[in-house]
């Protein structure tokens, strides 16, 4: 007889038979050998007792199983092979265990117990009794067909270049190995496989008589997706109700990859009553387990080319090296995905419209439209009108109907910048439209409908917006289910010469120059520079340079003066020299000192409130509070 022993983990020591056909091993109660530690996962994987071979095959599992230190997906087994999975590892011998009264481990089950039900489910098991050499025969042949399959499969599929490619070479395998006539993959999107509107379909021969996809039993999907195990169903036997019984064999398979589901695999005998076997399920989970590791490559290899083509597309490339921007890129990719509204916060000239163009591009509405409206530049008095549309007559000068943007971003993406500046009276507007999906244009009766992601940015504080009753609370959390944060220029110091150099090249082809490139002491400046106008500011300088410049290269003296100031005089300097305080300054009250002192610090930093705090040592809420109280607004 083969057997275990188990070297490492809860029952170390203890022996463990191995059954004359299959062992499960896994944390479920419903396998054979019960592990005990959260690393193992629920089915994680089985030896199966064939001709006198052992073979291990992983069941999908999270951490994978080891051989010998070796990652495996399927091998055959050696007497004296060391097996890991999860905290527990074993030893395979091949012949009677030296001490036959060692105890079972109380997890596993009584293998004497075993009904002869189970025992009659192996087919090879069941046709060693039969004196028809023939089947027994086709029987081996099945297997070996299936081991073959599998291994030219997992030599083809890291080949594929799209996920349709992928899911075609994994079906062809399903129907060569079990006899399934339609496979299907369901991908997941968002929270539930039940938003996904339509699958990758493909057919093998007899799937005429299929019924439609749509007709597919959603409650075997959505027990695949709720208990991430595979389930094999006959024809008329059902899960839940009577709404999902199949008309014909049915086999689902969770599709995960490092532990995520990404979807469910199903496949159908139709025009068939014979059921799927289980050496069918071991096949397919295996198939399934290779695939999802690809189709997760392929979909990360998907993502990188979209953001790539959007950066094409517009021209604009997210350009920086730094972790922190590394992480918004990341962050912008994964938000693209989902529906949910999207906060963008930064300082003025970070980026925030490029961003939300990158998540619309890369989002399922890129080919839906991208409408831009800035709030802070549209009247008080206008703004509901620009947003919602009007009805003619609504108001003096409105001579005909008018759509607001709204209505022109429907199925697309309404990028709102300067959120921050919206009036009360189109706040509330705002709010229903986040919460309905509907809004009436001003003089409207009838309310309009629109499918529109909404993506807002600001540069305020809209937390202390809330507290002094300017910006409303229900629309702050209903904006902010997702926040990006663009850091300032100055907090990411190594990304300056790489978009000063991109700058470079991008405005050489507009502005008649005769610079070539950037010298390192230019460079040099540009880094040391503060930025309070962030990237914006810096485009101005390259252009600056470049419309005054001459010569070949792009020197320190082709700067901008407020660029090449801090490579000389400190800021602090700076604040002095600027001081207009008399050299004797002991005539005036304390009150009067800190003022002009204040005053001079926000001319010195041109207005940049956050600049001005750090100079003068103060907080900026402080800073706002001073200046309210000297009338310095």
């Amino acid at each position: 007889m083969s057997y275990l022993v188990w070297i490492e983990g809860e029952f170390a020591g203890k022996v463990i038979p191995l059954l004359s056909h299959r062992t499960t091993f896994g944390r479920s109660a419903e396998c054979h050998v019960q592990l005990p530690d959260k690393k193992s996962s629920r089915q994680h994987a089985q030896i199966v007792l064939a001709e006198g071979r052992a073979t291990l095959v992983d069941l999908g599992s999270s951490n994978g199983t080891l051989v010998n230190d070796l990652p495996v997906r399927i091998t055959f087994l050696n007497s004296g092979d060391k097996i890991v999975m999860g905290e527990n590892a074993f030893v395979y011998y091949d012949g009677q265990p030296e001490d036959e009264t060692a105890p079972i481990p109380p997890s596993a089950v009584d293998f004497s117990a075993l009904d002869e039900s189970e025992k009659r489910e192996d087919p090879v098991t069941e046709l060693k009794t039969l004196e028809d050499r023939g089947a027994l025969f086709a029987a081996l042949e099945s297997t070996y067909l299936q081991l073959r399959t599998l291994y030219t499969l997992s030599r083809e599929l890291p080949r594929a270049a799209s996920l349709n490619e992928a899911f075609a070479l994994a079906a062809q395998s399903l129907y060569l190995a079990t006899g399934a006539t339609r496979a299907m993959l369901w991908l997941r999107e968002g929270e539930t496989l039940s938003s996904i509107p339509a699958c990758v379909e493909t057919q093998g021969e007899g799937a005429a008589d299929a019924p439609p996809v749509e007709q597919f039993p959603r409650a075997v999907l959505e027990w695949v997706e709720q208990q991430k195990r595979p389930v094999m169903l006959s024809a008329g036997v059902g899960l839940l109700s009577s709404e999902s019984l199949p008309r014909h064999p049915i086999m689902a398979l969770p599709l995960s990859a490092g532990g995520a589901l990404l979807g469910v695999v199903t496949l159908e005998r139709t025009g068939q009553p014979e059921s799927f076997l289980k050496r069918d399920l071991d096949f397919a989970m295996a198939a399934c387990g290779y695939l999802g590791f690809v189709l997760a490559d392929v979909l990360a290899r998907t993502r990188a080319a979209r953001t790539a083509a959007a950066g094409e597309r517009f021209g604009n490339i997210i350009v920086g090296q730094s972790a922190a921007m590394r992480e918004l890129i990341a962050e912008t990719i994964r938000v693209a995905e989902a529906h949910s509204s999207v906060l963008i916060r930064g300082e003025s000239g970070t980026g925030k419209e490029l961003i939300a163009r990158t998540i619309h591009q890369l989002s399922k509405r890129s080919a839906g439209p991208f409408v831009a409206v800035n709030c802070g530049a549209i009247a008080p008095t206008l703004i509901e009108s620009e947003l919602f549309g009007h009805e003619k007559g609504a108001f003096t000068g409105a001579h005909a109907r008018k759509a607001g943007q709204f209505e022109a971003a429907d199925g697309g993406t309404i990028f709102l910048d300067e959120v921050s500046e919206l009036p009360p009276d189109a706040q509330v507007k705002f709010l229903r439209v986040l919460q309905e999906g509907e809004f009436y244009r001003v003089g409207g009766s009838r309310p309009i409908r629109v499918d529109v992601r909404v993506v807002a940015a600001t540069n305020r504080n809209l937390e202390e917006m809330i507290a002094e009753g300017r910006f409303r609370e229900d629309l702050y959390f209903r904006l902010n289910v997702v926040e990006l944060k663009i850091p300032p220029l100055r907090e990411r110091r190594e990304d300056i010469a790489p978009l000063a150099e991109h700058f470079f090249r991008e405005l050489r082809q507009q502005i008649p120059t005769t610079l070539e490139q950037i010298s390192p002491q230019a460079l040099y400046a540009l880094a040391q520079y503060d930025w309070p106008g962030n990237v914006r500011q810096l485009r101005n300088a390259i252009e600056h340079a470049l419309v005054m410049g001459t010569g070949k290269m792009l020197t320190v003296s082709h700067l901008p003066e407020y660029v090449t100031l801090p490579a000389t005089v400190t800021r602090k300097e700076e604040g002095r020299r600027a001081s207009p305080l008399p050299a004797d300054y002991t005539s005036l009250t304390l009150a009067e000192v800190e003022r002009k002192q204040i005053e001079a610090v926000l001319k010195v930093c041109e207005g940049n409130k956050q600049r001005a705090a750090q100079q003068l040592g103060i907080s900026r809420s402080t800073l706002y509070e001073k200046m309210r109280a000297y009338g310095l607004e």
